[in-house]
């Protein structure tokens, strides 16, 4: 019994020492990879504002009343007698502003199509078609005028590329003038002239005014419309708009901006400008004579380029945040803007020049400002 059992148990033993020797010899290599991948939704962020709300854009174009200010008293002077009826009247206007802004992780077209701009308050047998339009309230124009004027807001062939920030404002406006009046000038002689309800002379080859006409259009009833529709589309198309290149766009700087940048910097009196209208091409209106020791000290070191009569506007650029661009003024005093920042500049004004144009420069690009029918009022 003794051998069996020592037998046994060397057997065990052996086997032990060879499993542990096979352990300790063999190896093995490993290549471990670890594969994932996660994506969102493309982004597609596009906005309209200037209706009642983000999602109904039932504009007040045209209203069922309308109220005149006259001095310090406000009043109401044409209302429908149908709730929610709108109605217009010689006399009455009407304007709506709107913006498209957004952007999108992919290449968009944008469009306009479906433009509607009817009007039958005209009568055609006397040519006589008192109802104007506009886009920036210096031209005026029919409503087929301004039917193409709103085709052509976009080119839908053009195409943004992925991350360009659109941001286009608008403005839809429209006036019925109200009556003939005579205007008495200053050396005695006198001038019939075309007035709205406050009493605002209008622009006598834009509009007309017939007391009798104006009657019968009431009695037949007609109606005036205005709609379009704007779409935004994703493309697959090769971007056509070049990201590096600066789209300019000039606006009258905010009140804001005019008191707390113009007037720090310039001691520029805002009250000087107030008669103004600047719709990003023009200038038109009333401007008075200013002067002060900083717009001497900043604008231009030339005497003679020191006019008196300046305008502040904000210029601003879109494109590649970051990049720099070059402004000059009339090829005076350069300045640089970034893309996607805004810089407020004073537009010097020169009553006596032949041209009365502003040149402004930005990257070697030429934009011009159009002051020829702005008035100045003199200081003798």
């Amino acid at each position: 019994m003794k051998k069996k059992t020592m037998a046994f148990g060397g057997l065990l033993m052996a086997v032990a020492v060879t499993a542990y020797s096979v352990c300790g010899t063999y190896a093995k290599y490993i290549s471990s990879f670890d594969i994932a991948d996660e994506a969102r939704v493309a982004k597609w962020e596009f906005s309209l504002t200037g209706g009642k709300s983000e999602n109904d854009y039932d504009i007040d174009l045209f209203r069922d009343s309308y109220s005149l200010t006259k001095g310090d008293k406000t009043y109401t002077y044409v209302v429908s007698n149908e709730p929610g009826i709108k109605v217009v009247a010689p006399g009455t206007a009407g304007k709506y502003d709107f913006n498209i802004a957004g952007t999108a992780e992919t290449n968009y077209t944008v469009a306009v199509s479906d433009v509607v701009v009817e009007n039958t308050i005209r009568s055609l047998e006397n040519n006589y078609d008192p109802i104007r339009f506009s886009m920036d309230g210096n031209k005026w124009m029919t409503a087929e005028e301004l039917k193409t004027e709103l085709e052509g807001l976009f080119d839908s062939k053009t195409v943004y590329p992925a991350n360009y920030a659109l941001n286009e404002d608008y403005s839809i406006q429209w006036k019925w003038a109200f009556e003939k009046k005579t205007i008495t000038n200053e050396d005695g002689s006198t001038r019939e002239v075309i007035v709205d309800a406050a009493g605002n002379e209008l622009s006598a080859t834009d509009f007309v005014s017939n007391d009798s006409l104006d009657t019968e259009l009431a009695r037949k009833q007609g109606t005036v419309k205005v709609s379009l529709k704007l779409t935004v589309t994703q493309s697959a198309e090769e971007a056509t708009v070049n990201t590096n290149t600066l789209q300019v766009r000039m606006y009258k700087a905010p009140a804001d901006a005019i008191a707390e940048t113009v007037a720090a910097n310039y001691d520029f009196d805002a009250t000087k400008i107030a008669n103004v209208k600047f719709n990003g091409k023009s200038l038109t209106g009333t401007i008075d004579y200013q002067m002060t020791d900083k717009i001497k000290d900043y604008v231009f070191p030339l005497e003679e380029d020191q006019t008196g009569y300046y305008y502040p506007i904000a210029v601003t650029g879109s494109g590649v945040d970051g990049i720099e661009r070059k402004i000059t003024i009339n090829g005076y005093n350069p300045k640089t803007i970034k893309n996607g920042s805004a810089y407020i500049i004073l537009l010097p004004l020169d009553n006596n020049a032949a041209d009365k144009k502003v040149d402004i420069k930005v990257d070697g690009v030429d934009y011009s400002i159009d002051y020829s029918k702005l008035n100045f009022n003199v200081i003798k």
